[in-house]
């Protein structure tokens, strides 16, 4: 989680406004944009354009309307931005949008803050909240009030570039501070030059209400802790923009921390909260390609890390899955499934199993500690299906088959994890409708890994195996298993 440790990638902007009783800050059309981490380099020998290219067209298909870049400085700004809007522009994406998210973690100047808004802040593809240019940060809280409004915001003003400023300022101890309504006041109060807020994660705290057992170890609940924000700010008729993270694995910072989110699960609750309770003016996804971190939901290429004793997986149930929950934000009504699908996740290593010491040597910062596995950790694959009629799921490994009768709609299904290569199916009326075979679950030699499969299969369609970035979100066609609703 960003609030504890020293760099973390999250924020991927579901730019979205608020339903019903929203404040007037949050009115207005619904975005979703993406954050994306500037020096994260995956182009797996692909050019920068294509890479850019495939980016633009794996967003969109999403249902993302763009990328907000977590940039570094000045000169990575203007470069990523750049190279965006040109890779938008060459595949006919008239309306993509792009926005800065200045990350503060290695001194991003005010100066070349101020350069990069005036430079692309009016261009048609950047990303407008309010009407007026979106600028966000990572970090730069502890600059105080008074630097952002004297050496960034009026000198923006005075220049004729007014920008709407919705940083991510947290509480003075995110670690020990409880994220409630009262503490979150006094973080505004603190910085009036603001328009409104951002939280990346609030450290130690999974996507389950207190008093649900999912919740486990923890500090607080992330969805308690972002509905208390959206209250402070909606009092102060300021912006929210609420984060959506599949789950939190900090595979080699300092305190190595992880977040069960329990996948489909956790998404579900979260969303649940950001459409019915948060009434954000914005949501950002954290990450697209925040390998790291573990937080990508980035479809295109298999995820390469510097890290190399710790295995990343792709992360494409994550992405298909996720489709449905924007389309809903978008629209404010649950999307229609129209074919039957499943959508898996776990963690390829039991939680016994033992760390070999090539992994131990790749990441020489020590092993998890238990007080850093958040919530309820337990050796599970998580199973969500969406179905247009109740159907049976089996999931069978090792010899052992274990199955569930499911229900029409949305569900998601605990199914015991077991050493093994697992094959996951759907079964109706004695007709198998899927078959999907997923990746060896060790119970030894990687033990410090909590990095998550996660895979998807739609009956007579793609799956994880044969997705690949299209055009496809030209006829307005986002998903093959849902309709979204009108």
């Amino acid at each position: 989680m960003r609030s504890s440790m020293k760099r973390s990638t999250l924020f991927i902007a579901l730019l979205c406004m608020s339903l019903g009783s929203a404040s007037a800050a949050n009115a207005g059309p619904r975005f979703v944009v993406a954050h994306w981490l500037v020096p994260m380099d995956y182009q797996a020998g692909q050019s920068g354009i294509e890479r850019a290219k495939d980016d633009v067209r794996a967003a969109l298909e999403e249902g993302l309307d763009g990328f907000a870049f977590d940039a570094f400085s000045g000169k990575q700004a203007k470069n990523v931005i750049a190279a965006y809007i040109a890779a938008a522009d060459s595949i006919g994406a008239a309306t993509f949008k792009v926005a800065l998210s200045a990350d503060m973690s290695t001194g991003f100047t005010a100066s070349d803050i101020v350069d990069t808004m005036v430079t692309y802040g009016d261009n048609p593809h950047y990303l407008k909240i309010e009407g007026k240019p979106l600028l966000s940060t990572y970090g730069g809280g502890k600059n105080g009030n008074m630097w952002w409004q004297m050496n960034v915001i009026d000198v923006l003003k005075k220049s004729g570039h007014p920008v709407t400023f919705v940083p991510y300022f947290d509480r003075p101890d995110p670690n020990a501070e409880e994220p409630n309504v009262d503490n979150w006041r006094k973080t505004i109060q603190s910085f009036p030059v603001v328009d409104g807020l951002f939280n990346f994660v609030i450290a130690g705290s999974p996507p389950f209400y207190t008093g649900d057992p999912n919740l486990g170890h923890h500090w607080w609940s992330s969805l308690e802790g972002e509905e208390n924000l959206s209250k402070a700010l909606s009092e102060q008729n300021k912006v929210f923009i609420a984060p959506y993270l599949p789950y939190y694995w900090a595979v080699c910072h300092p305190a190595r921390q992880y977040l069960e989110y329990q996948a489909g699960r956790g998404m579900d609750n979260t969303w649940r909260s950001i459409i019915t309770r948060q009434e954000p003016a914005a949501v950002e996804i954290v990450t697209w390609n925040d390998f790291t971190e573990s937080t990508f939901i980035q479809p295109t290429r298999i995820p390469t890390t510097r890290v190399k004793g710790i295995t990343p997986y792709p992360h494409l149930g994550y992405f298909e899955l996720l489709k449905y929950y924007v389309s809903w934000f978008h629209t404010g009504k649950p999307p229609t499934i129209s074919k039957d699908a499943l959508f898996y996740f776990y963690r390829p290593s039991l939680r016994s199993a033992t760390p070999s010491s090539e992994t131990d040597a790749f990441c020489s910062i020590g092993r998890v500690r238990t007080s850093q596995l958040w919530g309820n950790l337990q050796n599970v694959m998580y199973v969500t299906t969406a179905l247009t009629a109740p159907a049976i799921l089996r999931v069978t490994t090792g010899g052992t088959t274990n199955s569930y009768e499911v229900p029409v709609g949305m569900n998601t299904t605990d199914v015991p994890l077991i050493a093994g290569k697992p094959t996951i199916e759907l079964w109706r009326n004695g007709t198998k409708l899927i078959g999907s075979l997923g990746i060896d679950v060790s119970e030894t030699g990687a033990g410090d890994n909590f990095n998550v499969y996660g895979a998807y299969a739609v009956v007579g369609e793609s799956d994880s195996n044969t997705w690949k970035p299209s055009d496809a979100w030209k006829t307005g066609r986002i998903s093959e298993w849902f309709n979204p609703s009108n």
